[in-house]
């Protein structure tokens, strides 16, 4: 009887109190890595800036066998959000990096290889040989770059940076009318539930996942003309929250800029703390 009791209370308190997660991506590199256990709250699942959440894939085929993702929440329901040169804006204001946030760095060294030696040393686990000519790629964090910076046989070391002129076709929302890049994307405004979104040909670009997968509504788009359940619509109320998150590994991460906005629904969890000490 006892055992019973302490199985059934064992099941509740993973479904709706605490849960461990093991990381599965390395999007979160070097925050946390994959194969680290993350402890998750469960009876809360509205995040605040910055917090780490746990969800379900947004969108449909994956290609993963478990399809969940452990990101960090940059934009709430309500705010704007943007991305300039790689810098984040939340309602005009900057929001800064974390101590761990990854980019990826081009690296030429001067005459020489980057050897085992020089790879353990400065942490040179993701990325690798570009050319024959010593050119890398990397992705490193801050304190990263800094140490490599004082390398003797460093030629030369660039942050890569895709230009605003750049519009890559992969990133949310694959439309010709919203020239955005991984690096300069937005402004964009994240809805809440209760918004009234204004619809239009160019528009309904940002909104069609929202209201067709993630609200469960039919859409048609006939010349000018926006149909919702066959219902002709120039505006649409949404019926719950919405996120944007990113990965820490910001060059290396499938995130809402490819997938667009994470419903409430998706959200599993938010993080309690990390079951290993992280290193600094």
């Amino acid at each position: 009887m006892y055992g019973l009791v302490a199985l059934l209370l064992f099941i509740g308190l993973r479904l709706f109190v605490a849960d461990i997660v093991k990381i599965n991506s390395n999007d979160m590199a070097d925050t946390f890595h994959k194969g680290d256990a993350l402890l998750m709250k469960k009876w809360s699942r509205k995040p605040s800036h910055y917090e780490v959440v746990w969800f379900t894939y947004p969108l449909p085929d994956t290609g993963q066998a478990t399809p969940y993702f452990i990101q960090r929440c940059v934009a709430l329901p309500g705010d704007s959000f943007q991305i300039n040169d790689k810098v984040l804006l939340i309602n005009n204001q900057t929001l800064p990096d974390t101590a761990n946030t990854r980019e990826n760095y081009f690296i030429q060294l001067d005459g020489c290889y980057a050897d085992s030696t020089t790879l353990h040393k400065y942490a040179l686990n993701e990325g690798g040989s570009i050319s024959d000519a010593f050119d890398y790629s990397y992705a490193l964090s801050k304190a990263q770059a800094d140490s490599l910076r004082l390398f003797p046989y460093l030629k030369k070391m660039e942050r890569k940076l895709e230009k605003k002129t750049l519009i890559d076709e992969t990133v949310f929302p694959y439309s010709v009318h919203y020239k955005w890049n991984l690096d300069n994307f937005g402004k964009i405004y994240i809805p809440k539930k209760g918004d009234t979104l204004r619809l239009d040909t160019v528009t309904i670009a940002l909104y069609e996942t929202l209201i067709t997968r993630h609200e469960a509504h039919t859409l048609l788009v006939k010349n000018d003309s926006i149909f919702i359940d066959q219902q002709l619509s120039k505006f649409y109320v949404c019926k719950q929250d919405y996120y944007f998150v990113l990965g820490d590994n910001r060059d290396n991460v499938f995130d809402s800029r490819s997938f667009g906005f994470l419903p409430q629904t998706c959200i599993k969890g938010i993080l309690i703390r990390s079951l290993r000490k992280v290193n600094p």
